[in-house]
């Protein structure tokens, strides 16, 4: 919760509050504000907390059932793209998701050998029977080499069902459709909650974890 927001639900508060005392025949005074700045100081505090940490706390996330997807994910990307020159699709490659998560708000970089992605919008939603689905809408930008050859940058759109108990889901299983015609399949699985900062970075901690 940023600050603007937070001295406005404590200022409505407030005007609620005085409004009922003078209706109860009460005289205001200036002291009646004093805890106004303490009131607004905790509550942006306890927003930051709630938004950055406890969203996914254990007594918390009984309430808000929101999956807990924040780590590096590995796993593969399976296209119907054929190469110029090439008459079928080529096999699985392996890709990398890194999530950076808060309570309110998504963000996942996508890396393969050749590129990166990175999220526009991301957002989870809940689906009957307990089942949680992650969209997405991307960018995709090939290394400088390919884009002047075989390869454009482009957008995206993926849908991942997110597979696993809501605090520690194990897999992301889904598929994806570019703005090239494009589509394809994508299945991942959690190897660390640290978040990589590139490809290679991605398989160090899955092999530091074995």
């Amino acid at each position: 919760m940023n600050r603007a927001f937070a001295i406005i639900i404590v200022g409505l508060v407030a005007a609620t509050w005085a409004a009922y005392l003078l209706l109860q025949g009460e005289t205001l005074t200036w002291s009646y504000l004093g805890p106004f700045s303490l009131a607004v100081g905790v509550l942006t505090g306890a927003g930051v907390v709630f938004k950055h940490l406890a969203w996914h706390w254990p007594v918390v996330h009984f309430l808000t059932k929101t999956p807990h997807i924040t780590g590096t994910w590995i796993g593969k990307l399976r296209s119907d793209y054929i190469h110029e020159g090439e008459t079928e699709p080529r096999g699985a490659i392996d890709a990398v998701l890194v999530v950076t998560q808060t309570a309110d708000e998504i963000n996942i970089r996508q890396y393969t050998k050749e590129s990166s992605s990175t999220t526009v919008t991301a957002s989870v939603t809940a689906e009957p029977g307990d089942k949680f689905i992650l969209a997405t809408v991307f960018l995709n930008e090939p290394d400088i080499e390919l884009q002047q050859t075989r390869s454009r940058m482009h957008y995206g759109a993926t849908r991942f069902s997110i597979e696993g108990p809501p605090r520690s889901p194990e897999q992301l299983v889904g598929n994806y459709w570019t703005a090239r015609k494009t589509s394809g399949s994508l299945e991942f699985q959690l190897v660390s909650r640290k978040r990589a900062h590139s490809f290679e970075h991605a398989y160090r901690l899955q092999k530091a974890l074995k």
